[in-house]
């Protein structure tokens, strides 16, 4: 099954405008971050001996924060993680920035996450956080952790469940109207079902309720499989393909991660345009995981790239060698290719990825105010003609 974003606004120019303030809101989310990365870094990253039988028995469930989401229901997969604890205070959803380079290692992990985690966060106002992603707000529940896996957002932190309960429960401008009923559980997530649903909303999500974690899905049933990977009882993905696994190991850590398995950018987008450009697209066949990882000093951060492949020809290995890593601070830059796959990493200095960085201040407010949350809705088809 492809995942595809469908429009239900009836111009499609409107469209097309709308949806791009979206991806621009995303972006500018992490963009941002790097203009204002502060604060103090307490991991010594890489500094522990090395263990070989720990590298012989990697594994993301226990390892990494996200991996125990990837449920393997699909054979294609786009993800992105966030954490959110690592990212300076009021980056997040502060205003749009655009890197001033054109260098695919550093903007394809922030371009594509800057989408995935941009359209995930505007799904949280229906589960009533709309206030923990608001800089401007209070709020007694925060979100230090966000994972979105095929459209289904995984908020993890503090919850005041009874707050929500009440904002699940009453039709509010917070929640665009949306009344939810509580009509059972799903193991320990107390589990909520639209029940009022105004005409200006195309349809609403079904949402999962911890004190430590919140799941918003507009697919009941990958809710269900989503929370069924997190509980072990539905296999993650890396656990059906020891590339993912390898994939994840050698580029999946980081403050922002994402992962691309056989999504076009047609599929993510509608019109396959993403602002800024992200100067690379993986191709049918290429499966790709990138992340990049915030110095606790703000002064840099790292890229890490990598791609496997059945097959890559010399011009596809010609083409990444001389365009990733291209605005890497100068030593940093390391590029691997093969015919089966690609590795790259690189340091990049915060001051010159921002200082000719086109500004656009635009809040979450407002960004929902243009883009009505029901604008887009994360449908699933089943591939037509694959085997």
């Amino acid at each position: 099954m492809s995942p595809r974003f469908t429009h239900h606004n009836e111009d499609s120019a409107t469209q097309t405008s709308q949806s791009r303030r979206r991806f621009l809101l995303g972006m500018g989310a992490l963009t941002a971050a790097l203009a204002g990365c502060t604060g103090d870094d307490d991991e010594e990253a890489n500094d522990s001996p090395t263990d070989d039988s720990s590298q012989d028995t990697f594994d993301p469930a226990s390892e990494l924060a996200y991996g125990e989401w990837l449920a393997a229901d699909e054979d294609r997969l786009l993800f992105a993680y966030a954490n959110v604890d690592e990212i300076p205070e009021g980056t997040v959803s502060s205003g749009s920035s655009e890197p001033s380079v054109d260098d695919p290692l550093i903007l394809y992990p922030l371009a594509i996450s800057g989408v995935v985690i941009g359209l995930g966060q505007l799904q949280l106002p229906y589960a009533g956080l709309g206030q923990t992603i608001n800089p401007e707000a209070s709020s007694d529940s925060t979100v230090s952790e966000l994972t979105v896996v095929n459209g289904t957002v995984v908020a993890e932190g503090t919850f005041a469940t009874e707050q929500l309960d009440e904002r699940l429960t009453e039709p509010t401008d917070e929640t665009f109207g949306v009344a939810h009923e509580q009509t059972g559980t799903i193991g320990d997530y107390d589990r909520y079902e639209p029940a009022e649903i105004p005409d200006s909303v195309e349809s609403a999500p079904v949402v999962a309720v911890t004190d430590e974690t919140v799941v918003v899905s507009q697919d009941a049933d990958r809710l269900e499989q989503t929370i069924a990977a997190r509980d072990g009882d539905q296999p993650r993905i890396f656990e059906t393909d020891e590339t993912v696994t390898d994939l994840i190991e050698q580029a999946g850590t980081g403050d922002l991660v994402v992962g691309q398995f056989g999504v076009p950018y047609e599929q993510l987008t509608g019109d396959g345009r993403i602002e800024p450009d992200p100067q690379f697209q993986p191709r049918s066949g290429e499966d790709v995981i990138a992340s990049i990882a915030f110095d606790g000093e703000g002064d840099s951060i790292d890229s890490e790239f990598a791609l496997a492949a059945d097959n890559l020809d010399e011009d596809r290995q010609e083409t990444v060698e001389t365009s990733f890593g291209t605005a890497a601070v100068d030593g940093s830059k390391s590029v691997e290719v093969s015919d089966d796959g690609i590795t790259a990493t690189g340091t990049y200095d915060v001051e010159q990825l921002t200082e000719e960085s086109a500004q656009e201040e635009l809040s979450q407010a407002a960004a929902a105010e243009l883009v009505p949350p029901e604008a887009l809705t994360f449908q699933y088809e089943p591939p037509r003609g694959e085997a």
